[in-house]
């Protein structure tokens, strides 16, 4: 039976870092398009990006520096239990990371959401303060610790501690959200539907990625936590935080277009539709009766509309629903004819 240890385990950690590498390159992409796309945004996204992207380079960085120096400079360190200082900048910048996008995403949860829904945006904005400060914490007392393998064992309960609040508010924020949404789909009109259903898939695309990734930490350090595996897998959790922040500030537009879009309503009935007060065929065209403004002819049934206003405000971008988008189809309209 083989036992699992930091020595053959360390190429997980290799392989982690080979594929952190390209998802630099996808932050790189998002972060390109964003400055191009975006030039007159709020001075405080362009900040955040900025940095988010200066910490995603000090976290490669930082694991970089340690694949090397345990691959090339010296492989025998494994064996002689020394520290790992890349790991650990790499630690406290994943962090740094993890609070800048778990106080977002719990932001938007606090404006979205109605009251007492409100209070779980709160809940998880001190659940991410309180694991960033945790991780500084941490951190320091890593960088003076002399074998990395003693500190996992004195610290353990604090990075579980630390796995458990990051994965416990990414499933919090993701729940809740979905949760609010679907209340609301089920009581609006097919246009709106459609609407809320793409909010959805960007809930789901923003915090399902980012939980799962934090749930299989948390339990592969419960597991086999004297190895690399769990800190291969988390190496790369800070690198999909940033992408789900950036493809929620990128997303805007493809919303904004979405809520934008023009939807054609016609009132009118069909012409061959059958005019129920008098049994005759309706014919537009051709009715020498005077029509009122929407259409109809004064002896075509009586039709009334039902209005209803829907905001919705996400990320900066605000809508209003038309006309048409709340009395679009057939059948939502004669749900309210009389």
């Amino acid at each position: 039976m083989l036992i699992t240890t930091f020595e053959n385990t360390f190429g997980a950690l290799l392989i982690s870092t080979i594929f952190a590498s390209y998802l630099v390159g996808v932050v790189t992409v998002q972060v390109h398009y964003y400055f191009t796309h975006y030039p007159d945004d709020r001075t405080l996204w362009k900040i955040t990006v900025f940095l988010l992207f200066c910490f995603e380079l000090a976290h490669t960085a930082g694991t970089a520096h340690s694949v090397y120096t345990h691959t090339i400079a010296s492989p025998a360190t494994i064996q002689a239990r020394t520290t790992l200082p890349g790991i650990y900048i790499a630690s406290l910048m994943g962090g740094f990371i993890t609070f800048i996008v778990q106080t977002y995403l719990s932001v938007r949860v606090y404006r979205t959401l109605h009251p007492p829904w409100k209070l779980v945006g709160i809940v998880t904005g001190v659940l991410a303060t309180l694991r960033a400060v945790a991780v500084v914490v941490l951190v320091s007392q890593l960088f003076g610790a002399s074998d990395y393998r003693k500190s996992i064992a004195d610290w353990g309960d604090l990075i579980t501690g630390l796995l458990s609040a990051s994965a416990a508010t990414d499933v919090i924020i993701a729940v809740a959200m979905l949760y609010y949404l679907f209340t609301q789909r089920e009581r609006s009109f097919r246009k709106v539907q459609q609407l809320i259903d793409k909010l959805m898939l960007i809930t789901v695309r923003s915090g399902l990625l980012t939980s799962i990734t934090a749930v299989t930490v948390l339990v592969i350090f419960q597991i086999i936590p004297y190895t690399f595996a769990w800190l291969a897998i988390y190496t790369c959790l800070a690198k999909l935080y940033t992408i789900t922040f950036l493809s929620a500030l990128n997303g805007r537009g493809e919303l904004r277009q979405a809520m934008s879009a023009p939807h054609i309503s016609d009132l009118r009935p069909a012409p061959s539709q059958a005019d129920v007060s008098g049994g005759h065929t309706f014919h537009p065209k051709r009715s020498r009766s005077k029509r009122n403004r929407v259409g109809y002819s004064d002896d075509s049934p009586i039709s009334i509309e039902m209005m209803t206003t829907t905001n919705v405000n996400i990320d900066g971008v605000h809508y209003e629903p038309r006309r048409s988008d709340v009395s679009s189809t057939k059948e939502d309209r004669e749900k309210y004819a009389y």
